[in-house]
């Protein structure tokens, strides 16, 4: 059944990478087109190129979920200099606690109503968090995986989809002001019985700032 939870995670963060870049508004509005998703308006980019690009990460990061060794996947928003200003991070768990194998069928009609719930926040989410605060040029994602499986897949596999990650460009507060802290704004969890899934939103505070409101 962990091969099918996995393949659950990985559509619904499909449909959230596209829904986020609308949203922060990485890209033009008009580059991207309405769909629905579960019965959700969501937004889906227009551009070949980028949607193929967002589907082979998030496929490469299946084996990860399913065998239980994927930490947390971040989507980070750079700035012209590549420079990070905010992150989404979902935070996957599978849960063995099933009597028997399921299909994805089954494991997406039970869990529904509460990514259909996530897919409904994450529409309106820009009116509870902070305004970027910098104009996000691109965007990265980054996967946190345990250290044994990711030196295998960065230095065994014969085409790798994955890099290591350079932290200036996926951790924040690297080149920003020293002197501040990360500012931790959740989302939306759900839990299924096959798996729980945490969706927040990271952004760096400077020392003496007061949060946007």
């Amino acid at each position: 059944a962990g091969v099918a939870a996995a393949g659950v995670v990985c559509e619904l963060v499909e449909v959230c990478v596209h829904e986020l870049l609308h949203v922060r508004s990485v890209y033009p509005a008009d580059t991207f087109e309405r769909q629905r998703k579960l019965n959700v308006p969501v937004h889906v980019s227009r551009s070949a190129a980028l949607t193929q690009y967002i589907a082979d990460v998030v496929a490469a990061a299946h084996k990860f979920i399913a065998a239980g060794t994927l930490e947390r996947l971040s989507v980070v928003l750079l700035d012209e200099v590549n420079q990070p200003t905010e992150r989404f991070v979902f935070d996957t768990k599978l849960l063995q606690n099933q009597l028997k194998p399921q299909g994805m069928d089954t494991v997406f009609s039970t869990a529904q109503d509460c990514l259909r719930e996530l897919l409904l926040k994450l529409n309106v989410c820009d009116s509870f968090l902070p305004p970027a605060p910098h104009k996000s040029c691109s965007f990265s994602i980054v996967a946190y995986v345990r250290t044994a499986d990711a030196e295998r897949e960065l230095h065994t596999a014969r085409n790798p989809m994955w890099i290591a990650a350079d932290p200036h460009e996926s951790e924040l507060g690297c080149n920003l002001q020293p002197q501040g802290k990360v500012l931790v704004t959740p989302i939306k969890s759900c839990l299924t019985a096959d798996f729980k899934l945490q969706l927040f939103h990271e952004w760096w505070l400077p020392l003496n700032a007061e949060p946007a409101v």
